[in-house]
């Protein structure tokens, strides 16, 4: 007998999930938002070029992370949207064709 569980899809589970993932990304943006008051403030303690390189490579790192985090969530949001229209045409076409028969 087939897993019945399988077979189901939520539009709101799905809007849920995709919310989910923008959720996770809030605690991270603090946190890189926290470093970088505390980058900002290092220049009170450390003169110099070697403070002024290590400011440029946090930037540097801190926008290549930013942009993999926006590349992910947008790859889930968009594969799960992906997901539910592949699955609900597919519905809509398998109850064409019953309604056919």
């Amino acid at each position: 007998m087939a897993d019945d569980r399988r077979l189901r899809f939520s539009r709101a589970g799905s809007a849920a999930i995709q919310k989910e993932f923008e959720k996770a990304i809030s605690p991270i943006a603090e946190a890189f938002k926290s470093a970088q008051n505390t980058v900002d403030g290092l220049h009170e303690w450390w003169d110099g070029e070697t403070a002024d390189a290590f400011v440029s490579k946090f930037a540097e790192t801190k926008q290549k992370v930013n942009d993999e985090l926006n590349k992910w969530l947008e790859s889930n949001i968009a594969l799960m949207k992906k997901i539910e229209e592949i699955k609900f045409s597919n519905e809509a076409a398998n109850a064409q064709r019953i309604r056919s028969m």
